[in-house]
């Protein structure tokens, strides 16, 4: 028996999968792993063997429940990552928006923590993705472009004032500071998604500024960016930046406890 939905729509009625993806997940969860993973291998949505979506997510699910740090959950969970990095190197072109690959990143980290979040304390976020898979993370695209266009509006104006500030002889009030490397982790992209979707709830017991500090390097914040668009982490927590690298130092430190030997 399929594990039920719980979430509402607004008229109080539950999510309810659609009959053909409850039909195929009734046959997948039959089969052996080896062929679920031989069958993952199919990209083409017109393969009778092709698994939907939806249907990886429900496994993802199963498998997270059932203790999220398996070698089959990364299974999917890696096979999943890879059709949304397929969807937006098509959606989130270069030429179509202003850095594209910092953008797909952006949309990218924002899903993982969605399902970071689903797949910990708060499981009715994952519903909309069974149900349907592709509209939702198509919502989720367009609120994060949305968001970037937001951005470079600001970026745009900010530019256009130090231009003016520079003709009238007034020094701009950006400093440059030498950037912070993209991985305070120390870990390579695919470790940092595993690892941001596991480590969810280890990182909600951290210390309150700890946590903020780790949460905040997972949604791409830098310990001391140059970026006036995007406050680093010093300025968001208020401190000096040998403070924020002590938190971190510190949650680091804390969070190989609790996952040792379970590194991604």
């Amino acid at each position: 028996m399929l594990t039920p939905l719980t979430k509402k729509r607004g008229n109080g009625d539950l999510y309810e999968r659609f009959p053909k993806t409850a039909a195929i997940l009734e046959q997948l969860i039959a089969l052996p792993r080896d062929e679920i993973v031989r069958r993952l291998g199919h990209r083409s949505r017109t393969h009778a063997e092709f698994i939907p979506s939806e249907c990886l997510m429900y496994m993802l699910r199963e498998a997270s429940r059932q203790g999220n740090r398996s070698e089959w959950f990364n299974t999917l969970f890696l096979a999943l990552y890879a059709r949304c990095e397929r969807n937006l190197a098509h959606a989130v072109s270069y030429g179509a928006v202003t850095d594209a690959e910092t953008v797909r990143e952006d949309i990218l980290g924002e899903f993982q923590i969605i399902l970071a979040r689903g797949l910990g304390p708060e499981p009715q976020r994952l519903d909309v993705f069974e149900v349907v898979f592709d509209k939702a993370f198509v919502a989720l695209r367009k609120n994060m472009l949305k968001k970037r266009r937001r951005i470079e509006h600001k970026e745009k104006a900010a530019l256009q004032a130090a231009d003016h500030d520079d003709e009238e002889g007034t020094a701009s009030p950006f400093e440059p500071v030498q950037p912070e490397p993209d991985n305070a982790m120390r870990l390579n992209a695919t470790e940092l998604a595993i690892f941001r979707i596991q480590a969810t709830e280890r990182i909600d017991a951290l210390p309150d500024k700890e946590r903020r500090a780790v949460t905040l390097i997972l949604r791409g914040h830098k310990i001391d960016a140059s970026d006036p668009t995007k406050p680093s982490i010093a300025e968001l927590c208020d401190v000096d930046e040998r403070t924020v690298r002590n938190w971190l130092k510190s949650a680091a430190a804390r969070l190989s406890d609790k996952l040792h030997g379970e590194a991604p």
